[in-house]
């Protein structure tokens, strides 16, 4: 199938817009996704196909969640990084171990937001996971 065709099937919006009219790309995605949420919405659609978990994150307030997992996933290597050099004190990594606190709290309240079977939403759980499990182990003592 081709992205055309998808896209057809998806956003029924784009097929109504004459070719070769140049507009602003997002004021027509805008009016597109728009007309998609006024015609079924996630929940009764039951659907959690790419264009439904796009919408779902937008509508969590995050433009970017893969930034949020990634910021998550780049402290996490930072920390284990503090942690492998024996002549760091450890007092200089609560700092980020508050930071992983948090990017646990936010990564698990985006993924609550998101469909029960989408893919974004188990790499954010895991994350969240790993965020806080390290940073329950730093501070319950285990690395000292």
């Amino acid at each position: 199938m081709k992205i055309d065709e998808l896209l057809l099937q998806n956003l029924p919006g784009l097929a109504q817009r004459p070719k070769g009219v140049k507009g602003e790309f997002a004021q027509c995605l805008k009016e597109a996704l728009a007309g998609q949420a006024q015609k079924q919405p996630l929940e009764a659609a039951g659907k959690t196909g790419p264009m439904e978990q796009a919408m779902a994150i937008a509508a969590a307030g995050v433009r970017h969640p893969v930034d949020l997992v990634e910021s998550a996933l780049n402290r996490l290597d930072a920390f284990k990084e503090g942690l492998a050099r024996p002549e760091q004190s450890l007092k200089k990594l609560a700092p980020l171990v508050k930071n992983l606190e948090e990017d646990s709290r936010r990564l698990t309240e985006l993924a609550q937001k998101l469909p029960q079977n989408s893919p974004a939403r188990s790499l954010m759980q895991e994350t969240a996971a790993l965020s806080w499990v390290e940073a329950y182990k730093f501070n319950r003592g285990d690395y000292v």
